[in-house]
Protein backbone atom coordinates (compact mmCIF):
# COMPACT_ATOMS: atom_id res chain seq x y z
CA UNK A 1 0.00 0.00 0.00
CA UNK A 2 1.23 3.81 -0.41
CA UNK A 3 1.08 6.01 2.40
CA UNK A 4 -1.91 7.80 1.36
CA UNK A 5 -3.81 4.68 0.88
CA UNK A 6 -2.84 3.81 4.27
CA UNK A 7 -4.29 7.30 5.05
CA UNK A 8 -7.78 6.35 3.64
CA UNK A 9 -7.78 3.01 5.66
CA UNK A 10 -7.45 4.66 8.55
CA UNK A 11 -10.06 7.40 7.39
CA UNK A 12 -12.50 4.23 6.90
CA UNK A 13 -11.54 2.84 10.18
CA UNK A 14 -12.79 5.85 12.14
CA UNK A 15 -15.68 6.15 10.42
CA UNK A 16 -16.39 2.48 11.47
CA UNK A 17 -16.27 3.41 15.32
CA UNK A 18 -12.70 2.05 15.01
CA UNK A 19 -10.86 5.74 16.46
CA UNK A 20 -7.15 5.53 15.99
CA UNK A 21 -4.80 8.00 18.32
CA UNK A 22 -3.86 11.39 17.64
CA UNK A 23 -0.22 10.28 16.68
CA UNK A 24 -1.77 7.70 14.28
CA UNK A 25 -3.92 10.55 12.38
CA UNK A 26 -0.98 13.25 12.35
CA UNK A 27 1.10 10.46 10.14
CA UNK A 28 -1.73 9.73 8.32
CA UNK A 29 -2.59 13.19 7.50
CA UNK A 30 1.58 13.99 6.84
CA UNK A 31 1.64 10.74 4.23
CA UNK A 32 -1.40 13.32 2.01
CA UNK A 33 1.84 15.74 1.53
CA UNK A 34 1.55 14.93 -2.02
CA UNK A 35 -1.89 16.76 -2.97
CA UNK A 36 -4.06 14.19 -1.32
CA UNK A 37 -5.53 17.25 -0.18
CA UNK A 38 -9.04 15.91 0.13
CA UNK A 39 -8.47 13.01 2.34
CA UNK A 40 -5.99 14.74 4.40
CA UNK A 41 -9.20 17.02 5.38
CA UNK A 42 -11.32 14.10 6.08
CA UNK A 43 -8.57 12.95 8.19
CA UNK A 44 -8.87 16.31 10.19
CA UNK A 45 -12.45 15.93 10.16
CA UNK A 46 -12.65 12.49 11.72
CA UNK A 47 -10.35 13.50 14.38
CA UNK A 48 -12.68 15.94 14.95
CA UNK A 49 -15.03 13.75 15.35
CA UNK A 50 -13.82 11.32 17.68
CA UNK A 51 -12.68 13.93 20.21
CA UNK A 52 -9.42 14.11 18.80
CA UNK A 53 -8.02 17.37 19.00
CA UNK A 54 -6.23 18.07 16.20
CA UNK A 55 -2.68 19.52 16.91
CA UNK A 56 -0.28 21.76 14.82
CA UNK A 57 1.26 18.92 13.37
CA UNK A 58 -2.21 17.86 11.83
CA UNK A 59 -3.06 20.99 10.84
CA UNK A 60 0.57 21.74 8.99
CA UNK A 61 0.08 18.34 6.95
CA UNK A 62 -3.37 19.19 5.93
CA UNK A 63 -2.58 22.72 4.84
CA UNK A 64 0.75 21.07 2.88
CA UNK A 65 -1.65 18.75 1.38
CA UNK A 66 -4.05 21.91 0.26
CA UNK A 67 -0.54 23.93 -1.39
CA UNK A 68 0.45 20.49 -2.68
CA UNK A 69 -3.10 19.87 -4.38
CA UNK A 70 -3.62 23.67 -5.24
CA UNK A 71 -6.53 24.11 -3.01
CA UNK A 72 -5.79 27.34 -0.98
CA UNK A 73 -9.66 27.66 0.07
CA UNK A 74 -9.22 24.04 1.70
CA UNK A 75 -6.04 25.72 3.69
CA UNK A 76 -8.18 28.81 4.87
CA UNK A 77 -11.57 26.72 6.32
CA UNK A 78 -8.51 24.24 7.71
CA UNK A 79 -7.67 27.12 9.49
CA UNK A 80 -10.43 28.92 10.70
CA UNK A 81 -11.74 25.52 11.94
CA UNK A 82 -8.28 25.64 14.09
CA UNK A 83 -9.08 29.54 15.26
CA UNK A 84 -12.82 29.20 15.76
CA UNK A 85 -11.82 25.93 18.11
CA UNK A 86 -9.37 28.20 19.86
CA UNK A 87 -6.34 26.71 18.74
CA UNK A 88 -3.10 29.15 18.74
CA UNK A 89 -1.38 28.79 15.33
CA UNK A 90 2.25 28.34 15.36
CA UNK A 91 4.32 30.03 13.24
CA UNK A 92 5.02 26.74 11.13
CA UNK A 93 1.18 26.73 10.44
CA UNK A 94 0.92 30.12 9.60
CA UNK A 95 3.95 30.03 7.18
CA UNK A 96 2.01 26.80 5.71
CA UNK A 97 -0.90 28.87 5.13
CA UNK A 98 1.47 31.54 3.56
CA UNK A 99 3.12 29.31 1.26
CA UNK A 100 -0.50 27.76 0.24
CA UNK A 101 -1.22 31.28 -1.03
CA UNK A 102 2.42 31.71 -2.44
CA UNK A 103 1.84 28.52 -4.75
CA UNK A 104 -0.97 30.32 -6.35
CA UNK A 105 0.20 33.46 -6.47
CA UNK A 106 -2.40 35.16 -4.22
CA UNK A 107 -0.17 37.65 -3.33
CA UNK A 108 -2.34 40.14 -1.88
CA UNK A 109 -4.05 37.81 0.68
CA UNK A 110 -0.66 36.29 1.84
CA UNK A 111 0.12 40.06 2.30
CA UNK A 112 -2.79 40.38 4.31
CA UNK A 113 -1.89 37.30 6.34
CA UNK A 114 1.70 38.62 7.23
CA UNK A 115 0.82 41.93 8.10
CA UNK A 116 -1.64 40.17 11.11
CA UNK A 117 1.19 37.75 12.39
CA UNK A 118 2.24 39.70 14.95
CA UNK A 119 -0.99 40.50 16.52
CA UNK A 120 -1.15 37.09 16.77
CA UNK A 121 1.91 36.35 18.49
CA UNK A 122 4.00 34.76 15.45
CA UNK A 123 6.83 36.79 14.60
CA UNK A 124 7.82 36.11 11.06
CA UNK A 125 11.01 34.69 10.37
CA UNK A 126 13.29 34.28 6.92
CA UNK A 127 10.68 31.42 5.56
CA UNK A 128 7.93 33.79 6.24
CA UNK A 129 9.76 36.36 4.32
CA UNK A 130 10.83 34.32 1.76
CA UNK A 131 7.13 32.86 1.24
CA UNK A 132 6.07 36.53 0.37
CA UNK A 133 8.97 37.67 -1.79
CA UNK A 134 8.31 34.22 -4.11
CA UNK A 135 4.43 35.35 -4.10
CA UNK A 136 5.29 38.82 -5.29
CA UNK A 137 7.58 37.49 -7.91
CA UNK A 138 4.41 36.12 -9.78
CA UNK A 139 3.87 38.19 -13.23
CA UNK A 140 1.25 39.92 -11.97
CA UNK A 141 2.59 40.60 -8.33
CA UNK A 142 3.76 44.28 -7.27
CA UNK A 143 7.95 44.00 -7.43
CA UNK A 144 7.56 46.92 -5.28
CA UNK A 145 6.39 44.69 -2.33
CA UNK A 146 8.74 41.86 -2.80
CA UNK A 147 11.23 44.71 -2.20
CA UNK A 148 9.76 46.11 0.86
CA UNK A 149 9.93 42.49 2.68
CA UNK A 150 13.43 42.28 2.18
CA UNK A 151 13.43 45.66 3.39
CA UNK A 152 11.32 44.14 6.84
CA UNK A 153 13.65 41.15 7.24
CA UNK A 154 16.65 43.16 7.48
CA UNK A 155 14.83 45.65 9.67
CA UNK A 156 13.94 42.84 12.01
CA UNK A 157 17.34 41.53 12.33
CA UNK A 158 16.83 38.49 10.11
CA UNK A 159 19.53 37.03 8.06
CA UNK A 160 17.84 36.05 5.14
CA UNK A 161 19.58 33.72 2.55
CA UNK A 162 20.45 33.29 -0.61
CA UNK A 163 17.12 32.15 -2.20
CA UNK A 164 15.80 35.63 -0.48
CA UNK A 165 17.74 37.80 -2.57
CA UNK A 166 17.43 35.81 -5.52
CA UNK A 167 14.07 35.55 -5.70
CA UNK A 168 13.62 39.38 -4.93
CA UNK A 169 16.24 39.88 -7.85
CA UNK A 170 13.73 37.78 -10.03
CA UNK A 171 10.86 40.57 -9.18
CA UNK A 172 13.13 43.39 -10.24
CA UNK A 173 14.15 40.88 -13.44
CA UNK A 174 10.23 40.85 -14.36
CA UNK A 175 10.02 43.98 -13.95
CA UNK A 176 12.98 45.59 -15.97
CA UNK A 177 14.44 46.91 -12.89
CA UNK A 178 17.69 46.05 -13.66
CA UNK A 179 18.95 48.65 -10.83
CA UNK A 180 17.20 47.01 -8.17
CA UNK A 181 18.29 43.94 -8.81
CA UNK A 182 21.59 44.79 -8.86
CA UNK A 183 21.30 46.90 -5.47
CA UNK A 184 19.63 43.75 -4.18
CA UNK A 185 22.86 41.30 -5.03
CA UNK A 186 25.21 43.79 -3.81
CA UNK A 187 23.58 43.85 -0.94
CA UNK A 188 23.30 40.26 -0.45
CA UNK A 189 27.37 39.82 -0.90
CA UNK A 190 27.87 42.52 1.60
CA UNK A 191 26.05 40.75 4.16
CA UNK A 192 28.45 38.19 3.27
CA UNK A 193 26.13 35.90 0.84
CA UNK A 194 27.61 34.11 -1.98
CA UNK A 195 26.21 34.80 -5.52
CA UNK A 196 25.13 32.01 -7.45
CA UNK A 197 24.23 30.92 -10.78
CA UNK A 198 20.66 31.75 -10.19
CA UNK A 199 22.05 35.69 -8.71
CA UNK A 200 23.77 35.97 -12.30
CA UNK A 201 21.12 35.13 -14.52
CA UNK A 202 18.17 37.04 -12.71
CA UNK A 203 20.34 39.87 -13.07
CA UNK A 204 21.10 39.33 -16.42
CA UNK A 205 17.39 38.85 -17.31
CA UNK A 206 16.78 42.20 -15.80
CA UNK A 207 19.36 44.52 -17.94
CA UNK A 208 18.18 42.16 -21.11
CA UNK A 209 14.58 43.29 -20.19
CA UNK A 210 15.34 47.06 -19.44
Amino acid sequence: LGRWELALLVARAGARGLAPGVAACNSCVGACRGGRWELAAQLVSEMQHDLLSPDLISLTSAISACEAGLHWRGAALLMEGALASGVELDLQVQNAMLSSHATVRRWAALIQLLDAMPAGGAAPDTVTYNTGIRACSSGDGPWEHALGLLGALAGAGLPGDVVTCNTAAECCGAAGDWAGALRVLSGAARRGLEPDLISHNALARACGAA
